[in-house]
């Protein structure tokens, strides 16, 4: 992985941050890779070896623990802190009976306000929401570009998430094809990214990116 640094001046001082693509394959397998961070204690984000990776051998897994007590699980990228910008990860559902999901968080201030783009292979369902407050509110598209298919976010295949964060605008793709759009202003400023799963989901990622504008 490379080290471009890049400098940005948003809304009170320079931050820096990787403009690369990060594959994770400079960390050791089991464990958590270097300059990431779990929010939460009973997460289990670790390197995991799957050959059918595009940037095989190695991605990112996030496995539910035996005592799981909350209802989501987030880690951060922490060489990223901006605004405006494009975020993408390559993903791939595994399992999970209740919920068998992955996404991406933007703008992340703490563990109760961000926004994430959330895709679930059992309900078929793609979905951007806020966490305000500690609350999940889904946000209403503003415009469709295409009918959803049928299965449209498979179970164990690699699948492409990616959203254009430009002000209180958003652009949704799946797999280079843009989806949906939306407008909200709740958090205007800049904040940290990172990846998102949910409930009892295991899920790998691979080829995270960020591109600040």
């Amino acid at each position: 992985m490379r080290t471009t640094i890049l400098w940005l001046l948003a809304l009170g001082g320079p931050s820096f941050f990787q403009t690369d693509t990060i594959r994770f394959d400079n960390g050791r397998p089991g464990q958590m890779p270097p300059y990431w961070s779990a929010v939460s204690s009973t997460s289990r984000w670790e390197i995991f070896r799957d050959d059918t990776s595009p940037a095989k051998p190695y991605v990112l897994a996030e496995r539910p623990g035996d005592a799981r007590q909350e209802s989501s699980s987030l880690i951060l990228w922490d060489k990223a802190y901006f605004r405006d910008g494009d975020v993408s990860v390559r993903f791939k559902p595994v399992a999970g009976k209740r919920d068998r999901s992955g996404g991406l968080v933007w703008r992340y201030r703490d563990p109760n306000n961000y926004y994430v783009l959330d895709a679930d292979a059992i309900r078929n369902t793609l979905v951007m929401f806020k966490v305000q407050n500690g609350n999940r509110i889904p946000l209403a598209p503003k415009s469709r570009r295409f009918a959803e298919p049928a299965r449209m976010v498979p179970s164990d295949q690699w699948s492409v998430l990616h959203v254009k964060i430009r002000g209180s605008h958003y652009i949704v793709y799946f797999d280079h094809r843009e989806v949906f759009e939306v407008n909200d202003s709740t958090f205007s400023g800049p904040g940290k990214t990172g990846l998102w799963t949910k409930a009892d989901s295991v899920t790998y990622f691979a080829d995270f990116q960020v591109k600040p504008k």
